[in-house]
């Protein structure tokens, strides 16, 4: 596996496109969470449309995936705090505040390739706070 240090950041609009190719992919078994080492399933479907998105630039996908899994990791462990709520679209989907899709397109991961959590909430608030404070409805 790519090192840390080999992880390519996105823009937050592209891994924004990466983090909702991905998920909706991978709602195809909606009554599972999407994780890679729980699901194998959902996580296969989720990265080949997350492929599809790269064709053949194996490191863009690589680096996409390794960043999805671990803001996964993050979301199925209830890591993100009040950066994430019931949808208010009445589904049993959450919504994610657009400052962790920010900061999870461009933190640097721990060599074990995940985000490191008190650092990763510090940084959504700061971006929250300075970036999208239009945001409603968020703390």
């Amino acid at each position: 596996m790519a090192r840390a240090a080999n992880i390519q950041s996105f823009s937050p609009q592209e891994f924004e496109r990466v983090v909702t190719t991905a998920i909706h992919a991978g709602q195809r078994h909606p009554q599972v969470m999407l994780t890679a080492a729980d699901q194998p399933a959902p996580y296969t479907e989720a990265a080949a449309a997350v492929r599809a998105l790269y064709a053949d630039d194996h490191a863009r996908f690589a680096s996409a995936m390794q960043r999805f899994a671990a803001l996964m990791q993050l979301f199925t462990a209830n890591g993100l705090g009040p950066f994430v709520r019931p949808s208010r679209a009445g589904t049993h989907a959450s919504d994610i505040h657009p400052a962790v899709i920010h900061v999870a397109a461009q933190m640097r991961l721990t060599d074990s390739m995940k985000f490191p959590p008190k650092r990763f909430l510090a940084a959504v608030a700061e971006v929250a706070q300075h970036r999208y404070p239009e945001v409603d409805g968020w703390s």
